[in-house]
C-alpha cells in the first residue's frame, strides 16, 4: 500500500457514501430490512474506514511540515476509528441505542474539527497555481458549514437529554443539510482526485 492507492481507496470510499446517503432516502426498504440494513451498514463501515487508510498512509509516507498536520491525522485516525466502533452491531443491541448515538455525534463531530485543522494547514502548503488550490478551499468551507450544523444538532441532543423533549429542527435545515452533504462529498472527491493526481508529494511535505 501507498498514498497514491490509499488516496485512490478513499475517492472509492467518499464515492460510495454519496451512493449510500442517497440510496436510504430514495429506497426506505433499505431502512427497514435486516438484510438492507446489514448489507449497507456493512459496506459503510467499509467505506469510512478508507478514511482512515488515507490518514495512516499520508502519516507513515511523508513527515508533514507542520507539527498541526501530524495531530490532525492521528485525530482523524482516531475519531474515524470511534465512528465505526459506534455503528458496529456489538451485543446487547437494546442497550446501545443512546450510548452509541452520543458517540457517533462525539465523534464523528470531533472528526470533522480534526479534518479542518489537516485542511487548514495543509492548505498553507498548497499554492495559488496548484491544481488543488480550489478543491482544498472549497471543501474546507464545506466542513465549517459541516461542524456548524453539528453543533446546531449537538444543541438539539442536549436539549432532549436534559429536559426529554425531542424538538422539532427548523424547517431549513433538513435541505441544508442534504445541500451541505452533497456540496462537501463533492469537494472531497474532487480534492481526492487532484490528490491522487500529483506526482511530486515533496511539494506539499518534506520527505
Amino acid at each position: 500500500m501507498n498514498l497514491r492507492r490509499a488516496t485512490f481507496l478513499a475517492l472509492l470510499g467518499s464515492g460510495y457514501t454519496v451512493v449510500h446517503k442517497l440510496a436510504h432516502g430514495l429506497f426506505p426498504p433499505l431502512r427497514t430490512s435486516p438484510t438492507g440494513r446489514g448489507v449497507t451498514l456493512l459496506l459503510w463501515l467499509s467505506a469510512t474506514f478508507t478514511l482512515m487508510v488515507f490518514a495512516y498512509q499520508f502519516l507513515r509516507e511523508l513527515s508533514p511540515r507542520d507539527k498541526r498536520l501530524r495531530y490532525s491525522l492521528v485525530s482523524i485516525i482516531v475519531f474515524t476509528g470511534l465512528v465505526i466502533v459506534s455503528q458496529l452491531p456489538l451485543p446487547p443491541a437494546s442497550e446501545a441505542g443512546l450510548g452509541d448515538r452520543l458517540l457517533l455525534r462525539i465523534s464523528a463531530f470531533c472528526n470533522s474539527l480534526a479534518i479542518l485543522v489537516f485542511l487548514a494547514s495543509f492548505g498553507r502548503l498548497v499554492g495559488r497555481s496548484s491544481p488543488l488550490w480550489v478543491p482544498v478551499r472549497g471543501l474546507l468551507w464545506g466542513v465549517v458549514g459541516t461542524v456548524a450544523l453539528g453543533l446546531v444538532s449537538t444543541g438539539y441532543l442536549l436539549v432532549y437529554l436534559l429536559t426529554g423533549r425531542e424538538l422539532e429542527p427548523v424547517a431549513f435545515l433538513p435541505p441544508l443539510g442534504i445541500v451541505l452533504f452533497l456540496f462537501t462529498y463533492g469537494m472531497t472527491i474532487w480534492f481526492l482526485i487532484r490528490f491522487w493526481r500529483v506526482d511530486n508529494y515533496a511539494e506539499f511535505v518534506d520527505r
